[in-house]
């Protein structure tokens, strides 16, 4: 897949996370998630750079079987960079939402 298509995916992921239409899972390995389709799995990432408190970041897509079909990317110089890392904050926050919601539920279970 050429970047453009990469980026067009990071465009339309970022309107339907945004739209919370995503449901963004923990991929238990740090600054690691991911969503499954019928199909396919995006995963988003991101790694510390060498400079402090600054982090590059990747968009994955996946075939059914985890091979890496294609990826983005970014660095914090890169004009894409705000694409992905609005979609980092929002499976971050969808993750978290969801574990303090069912926490909650427990609780009040009780």
């Amino acid at each position: 897949m050429s970047e453009s298509r990469m980026v067009e995916v990071a465009r339309e992921l970022l309107s339907q996370s945004k739209g919370h239409k995503v449901d963004w899972e923990d991929a238990g390995r740090g600054d690691h998630y991911r969503v499954f389709y019928p199909d396919v799995v995006l995963a988003i990432s991101r790694t510390e750079t060498y400079m402090e408190e600054t982090y590059d970041l990747r968009l994955e897509l996946m075939g059914d079987a985890g091979r890496v079909i294609d990826s983005l990317d970014t660095t914090p110089e890169d004009d894409r960079y705000s694409i992905l890392e609005q979609i980092f904050e929002l499976a971050e926050e969808h993750v978290r939402d969801t574990g303090i919601n069912k926490a909650l539920g427990y609780l009040k279970q009780a």
